[in-house]
């Protein structure tokens, strides 16, 4: 009995982590200027016109980007970074 509950503790914590790790693939956190839109996909964030076309990435690396945001005057974004130095 208890291998079994130990046996789905541990399926469920598996399928757990792989729900999160694929949490970072979503398109989230959109943001617009009227312009452009900012978004976060994969953990890094992009942007792209309003209507439409290429989208734009402006971060890479290992850590994780999220939360865009776009200044008042509409020409600077921040946005939230884990594990990123400095």
């Amino acid at each position: 009995m208890k291998c079994s509950h130990f046996l789905s503790l541990a399926m469920a914590a598996t399928i757990s982590l792989s729900a999160w790790a694929d949490e970072g693939r979503l398109m989230r956190f959109p943001a617009t200027n009227g312009a452009d839109v900012a978004f976060s996909y994969a953990g890094d964030i992009y942007t792209v016109p309003v209507d439409g076309g290429e989208a734009r990435r402006l971060t890479t690396g290992d850590s994780y980007e999220a939360v865009p945001v776009w200044s008042p005057d509409g020409k600077h974004i921040a946005w939230v970074s884990m594990a990123r130095d400095g």
